[in-house]
């Protein structure tokens, strides 16, 4: 039938490579495309507007660690509810993991 190319896969999987805790078994899988993985979330993070800071309150801030198992794009997550510092917090750890 249809076969996937390698860039409907990184399209597909960049929001899940960021999260933490997908990052390695996700190059474990994709060791052989892992560059496009890292050029693709360049690529998205160009258009967040602020990585610089939170637009958060700090006491209104929830703890982020129980929903992030369940996020299926981390730059968007992050960027609708205003923590661009968080995302650029994580972007670095998974850069690191990869």
């Amino acid at each position: 039938g249809n076969l996937v190319t390698e860039e409907e896969v990184v399209n597909v999987l960049v929001g899940v490579f960021l999260n933490p805790s997908y990052t390695i078994p996700l190059m474990g899988c994709f060791r052989a495309i892992a560059r496009n993985f890292v050029d693709k979330a360049v690529a998205l993070l160009r258009f967040v507007p602020n990585l610089r800071s939170n637009t958060v309150d700090d006491a209104m801030e929830v703890d982020s660690d129980i929903v992030l198992d369940d996020v299926a794009n981390f730059v968007e997550y992050y960027v609708e509810q205003g923590r661009g510092l968080d995302l650029h917090e994580h972007v670095c750890l998974a850069f690191c993991r990869a």
